[in-house]
């Protein structure tokens, strides 16, 4: 069989053209980067304040001195992850202006990311390994615990800081002044309000509209920045209904386990870290000749220290308003700078727990989301998913809010929107705070449905940040023996003691059983299995290569820029001479992830071939290098697809004929293979 020179390279051209142009990736069904972002950030600033009030010298009624420091120090804690200030816009020209004190001196305007804690709530969609804590089972791999510890030295680079600034770029067109105000605003109404339940007529159908989509994760872009971002995507089972709530309480439960820890139980330091912590009079063979415990002791000295570092520069650069209160343990943290006392070491077991408290508001907010409440994510329907998550977060869903009965707090409806909707501009695109208060939206129901539509959106931002905020304060109000710092307080009330239900109540769980869980399962890299049927034209003889590969890949180290793995495959044409030939090829093969489902691939085969020996002895074998362009469509089409434009090389160097043959013997061949890949 005999081809035209242009028919198979043409037509493999035209098919991966296809599949890239028709494969642009939709948003995935994830809450944003930029929602979690922000309301985390709102939230820590509210719980700031709240806290404030307990710590400042006016509050007669305060507990003791022993629970005064404990609070003080997780609120420094705060501070070191909390915005310093809010007097600009939360994003401005596709850079993020809060910034927190955690990498030291304040980064210049469109300079280095700045962490707040707002990322940590946010990574979890991106960044699914949580770090090494001693003691904690599913906490053994380093992850966002570790990060935090480089980060005191310097900004965040590669995928965190691409991911963060791409969020940023979605969010230039908010009014963020606007946006501060109204929902500060209406946060307060709600905590305020003594019983801030909606009635049954908030939620009448003909009163409701579609929202208009707000600040969207640019999936693209994302895909680019993490390869692994569609893989996590179409694995976030833990993202959705009941779980999210249930990862949430475990990530709590070992928060507040690890804030009443001992630091010197805790941190799990390498050499490069204490080295990094320490400066360079460190000494690595010191370090790696002290004992366990002498390790542990340092590396919580040198934490510390570095921390209370940050603190005394915080008291310098935060807002007045957020440094008053905390002025006598600042104070004493500066005086005990020098000597690492028991307030910097008690200062560095709340840090390190952070990175689990901020982790786990991610699956809080996730369980108040439209999109995430009936939506059950399938792996291989991820069309499917979105299409269900979409429709929920636009229209919205009725649910009920449980706050905990130790605060005599009524279960709450809401009509619930979600992910990408929040932060919009509601129904009509007028302004949110047009016209009514929250309060005389939860007692005189509007009618007109996009006013209507938009109290409800409203209601439901107040009632993410208020809960976030809520959890804060649980995580810094916990006392040593499980005591709390005060049993009731108005922020209590949206402390979400059970998930979030779309029907019928139940009971509510003991308070002491509030916070008992475990970490969700760590996430699995990616691995997937290939078949693909190959069609080819070898360019000396002009003839026709057809055939088949399966191929076995599973991720190269952690973060999956490299997938490696084992190939099997088969061909028959007019290799190595005129007439046809079976050629048997087998190798290990590198691919690299250029984004999220496009591989280009490096897979160096070696092969045996069988034959018509009127040219070349009845077998042969050499070595057969394929370059190549594969793309894996999952995810933006509906079919397990793969396909690859490759270029392949067999070079014959044994004939049973001719015997070893020096120069090798070329016989290349361009070809495209289509089949199916599973994830």
């Amino acid at each position: 069989m005999r081809l035209q020179r242009t028919t198979i390279p043409g037509l493999g051209f035209a098919l991966c053209l296809a599949t890239v142009l028709g494969g642009v990736p939709e948003p995935a069904p994830a809450f944003d980067y930029l929602e979690h972002s922000y309301l985390t950030d709102r939230a820590c600033f509210l719980a700031q304040t709240t806290l404030g009030k307990l710590l400042s010298a006016e509050n007669a009624g305060a507990p003791d001195n022993e629970g005064h420091e404990f609070l003080a120090i997780r609120y420094l804690a705060l501070s070191l992850l909390c915005p310093l200030r809010w007097d600009k816009p939360y994003c401005n020209g596709g850079y993020k202006q809060a910034a927190s004190v955690l990498h030291g001196p304040r980064p210049a305007e469109g300079q280095e990311y700045a962490i707040t804690l707002g990322d940590l709530a946010a990574l979890p969609d991106h960044l699914p390994w949580y770090g090494r804590i001693g003691g904690l089972p599913r906490a053994e791999d380093p992850g966002v615990i570790d990060l935090l510890l480089e980060w005191l030295e310097k900004p965040p680079g590669g995928m965190v800081e691409d991911v963060a600034e791409d969020a940023c770029e979605t969010g230039d067109e908010l009014p963020w002044s606007e946006l501060d105000r109204g929902l500060a605003t209406d946060a307060l109404a709600l905590v305020a309000h003594p019983e801030p339940a909606l009635s049954a007529a908030h939620f009448a159908p003909n009163r409701r509209r579609a929202l208009l989509p707000g600040p969207h994760d640019p999936a693209g872009a994302y895909s680019f920045d993490n390869p692994q971002y569609l893989d996590m995507v179409l694995t976030h089972y833990h993202h959705f209904g009941a779980e999210a709530y249930a990862s949430w309480v475990g990530f709590q439960h070992a928060a507040r386990s690890a804030a009443e820890t001992p630091c010197t139980a805790l941190l799990l330091l390498s050499a490069e870290q204490a080295e990094d912590l320490s400066g360079p009079n460190f000494s690595e063979e010191l370090w790696e000749a002290s004992s366990e415990s002498a390790r542990r002791d340092l590396g919580c000295r040198l934490l510390a220290a570095r921390l209370t570092e940050r603190v005394l520069q915080w008291r310098k650069s935060a807002d007045p308003g957020l440094t008053g209160p905390v002025v006598p343990w600042v104070d004493r943290l500066a005086q005990e700078q020098d000597a690492a006392g028991e307030l910097g070491l008690r200062l560095a077991s709340a840090f390190l727990s952070l990175p689990l408290c901020g982790s786990g508001l991610h699956f809080l907010q996730d369980n108040l989301s439209g999109g995430h409440l009936r939506t059950r994510p399938y792996a291989t329907r991820i069309e499917e998913t979105r299409r269900r998550h979409d429709h929920d977060s636009a229209v919205g869903v009725v649910a009920i809010f449980h706050g905990h009965p130790a605060f005599a707090s009524p279960p709450q409806p809401f009509l619930a929107f979600g992910d990408g909707y929040l932060l919009g501009p509601g129904a009509g695109g007028r302004s949110l705070e047009e016209g009514l208060g929250l309060g005389q939206c939860i007692h005189h129901p509007p009618e007109d449905p996009e006013t209507a539509t938009n109290c409800l959106l409203r209601y439901q931002r107040a009632l993410i940040l208020a809960s976030t905020a809520a959890a804060l304060r649980d995580w810094a109000s916990i006392l040593p023996r499980g005591k709390y710092f005060e049993e009731r307080h108005s922020l209590g009330r949206f402390l979400l003691s059970r998930p979030v239900d779309l029907v019928s109540l139940s009971d509510h769980l003991p308070y002491a059983m509030l916070h008992i869980g475990d970490l969700p399962v760590p996430w699995e890299p990616l691995s997937y299995q290939a078949l693909v049927f190959a069609y080819g034209i070898e360019l000396r003889a002009r003839g026709l290569v057809q055939g088949f590969d399966l191929s076995l890949l599973s991720a190269l180290g952690r973060e999956a820029t490299w997938l490696s793995g084992y190939h099997l495959g088969a061909r028959v044409g007019a290799v190595d001479g005129p007439n046809n030939r079976l050629l048997l090829a087998a190798g290990y093969g590198f691919h690299w992830r250029w984004a999220a489902r496009f591989l280009l691939d490096l897979v160096p085969l070696t092969f045996l071939g069988l034959g018509d020996g009127s040219d070349r002895g009845m077998l042969t074998a050499g070595l057969d290098p394929a370059i190549g362009l594969s793309v894996l469509p999952e995810g933006w089409i509906k079919f397990p697809l793969q396909v690859s434009l490759t270029g392949r090389l067999p070079t014959t160097f044994l004939d049973s004929t001719r015997g070893l043959v020096a120069r090798g013997v070329l016989s290349p061949w361009l070809e495209l293979a289509v089949g199916l890949a599973y994830f």
